[in-house]
């Protein structure tokens, strides 16, 4: 019970600071598109996010996708790792919806427009057309999420899930923290997929941007089944060519 809480909490935090590094991410990146500071800087954000999850013991579902069958017996890792999934995908949207709810009462106030997605439409509609940028540039359109692409999603998330995993697990064992920001580097400027990040891109697109409920679905579980993938097939062949029996942080995920 008390490894269920810590896992849930853990969970909770961390989607917490990826949304909002996320945020800024896609801000800046809507703010600058195309310049060389950006495209540095931007993805900065991320790994800052990364290091801080890291270091503070957190949890996120990429980082611990390799480490999913060291736990037995494989229904608990399964639980827990759907626990983890739902943990973060609360703290995205709690920091969201606080977000939104914060900046609600200053434009009441000031007569200028109503409803919750102020924050977005009148604050911050770079980083929703940021993030509706990357969504268009990575999946395309309704039609086209529809029109066969799922397993192409998948396979942008496999290759996140293997970065991510050589970067945390790298982190585990030497306490360095270059390698986790090279794979954060690697992913963004690769165009390959982060579940998480992926999530809070459709929570602030959709703030401003229409998408249907089917095609953010398909995006937001291929990518995290992507990621599952690549970090569960990064850590069997580490384990296949490492002198190890087990990855570094197989012990507490």
């Amino acid at each position: 019970m008390k490894k269920t809480l810590n896992t849930a909490l853990c969970g909770l935090a961390a989607g917490i600071i990826s949304y909002i590094t996320s945020l800024i991410y896609y801000k800046i990146s809507g703010d600058a598109a195309g310049s060389y500071p950006a495209l540095l800087a931007a993805p900065m954000m991320l790994a800052i996010g990364l290091l801080v999850v890291l270091n503070g013991k957190l949890k996120l579902f990429a980082g611990a996708s390799g480490y999913f069958l060291y736990e037995k017996p494989l229904s608990k890792s399964a639980g827990n790792m759907l626990l983890l999934y739902a943990s973060n995908f609360l703290g995205c949207y709690a920091a969201h919806n606080l977000l939104r709810l914060a900046f609600l009462p200053t434009m009441i106030l000031s007569g200028s427009r109503g409803g919750l997605d102020v924050f977005f439409g009148e604050f911050n509609s770079s980083a929703a057309s940021g993030a509706y940028n990357a969504i268009a540039n990575s999946f395309g359109t309704d039609a086209e999420v529809f029109g066969g692409f799922f397993v192409y999603f998948i396979a942008r998330s496999v290759v996140c899930g293997i970065l991510i995993f050589i970067g945390v697990e790298f982190y585990k064992r030497t306490g360095r923290v270059y390698m986790a920001i090279a794979a954060v580097f690697a992913y963004t400027i690769g165009g390959f997929s982060n579940c998480i990040t992926t999530l809070s891109e459709v929570m602030i697109a959709s703030a401003v941007y229409d998408f249907s409920f089917a095609a953010q679905f398909i995006i937001i579980s291929s990518t995290a089944l992507g990621n599952l993938l690549g970090g569960m097939l990064a850590s069997a062949v580490y384990r296949a060519v490492g002198s190890t029996a087990e990855p570094a942080g197989a012990d507490g995920k």
